[in-house]
């Protein structure tokens, strides 16, 4: 922390899901912290905001996941205030962990949703395509086939729940 208060923030990310359009980004960043009367390196947490400097380059070409933005971020002499820290200084690991186990939750009934909406594409194609003059659904193999995947999506839902509710319950 300088006199007036301030960090200096320098360095960048790449790979910035929305960075090319955001207007305010959570920066991690090292600072020396005292710990049990130790100054050690910690990370903490900032909100930076777009008029405080940082910039962003050329959204970043990619096969898949075109929807989303990727960018990567810069920060060239940011200055943040002791008011962008975000908690408190030196537990930016434990804000950025908390962040990336929620993001994953949320990622879950994603797969399990696009899971289930796969099984709906193939049972409207089982009910259109013929083979030997009968619809390929009335196949038992077909069926079975069917049978394993709602097992798998309706697994998938209750470890959803499950997981959900466990993180509820803290």
């Amino acid at each position: 922390m300088d006199e007036d208060r301030s960090y200096t923030l320098n360095g960048s990310k790449s790979w910035i899901t929305n960075g090319g359009l955001a207007d305010l980004i959570t920066v991690f960043a090292k600072l020396k912290c005292i710990r049990n009367g130790e100054e050690k390196e910690r990370i903490t947490a900032f909100i930076v905001e777009k008029s405080m400097g940082f910039k962003a380059g050329p959204p970043d070409e990619k096969m898949g996941q075109k929807g989303a933005n990727t960018a990567s971020i810069y920060l060239d002499d940011i200055r943040a205030r002791a008011e962008n820290v975000l908690g408190e200084p030196g537990n930016g690991f434990k804000i950025a962990m908390e962040v990336l186990n929620n993001g994953r939750l949320g990622l879950a009934p994603g797969g399990e949703g696009t899971a289930r909406y796969a099984l709906k594409l193939a049972v409207d194609h089982a009910e259109e395509r013929q083979q030997f003059g009968r619809k390929i659904g009335e196949f038992g193999m077909i069926q079975q086939k069917f049978g394993e995947m709602i097992l798998g999506i309706d697994a998938m839902e209750s470890i959803v729940y499950l997981t959900a509710g466990m993180v509820d319950r803290g």
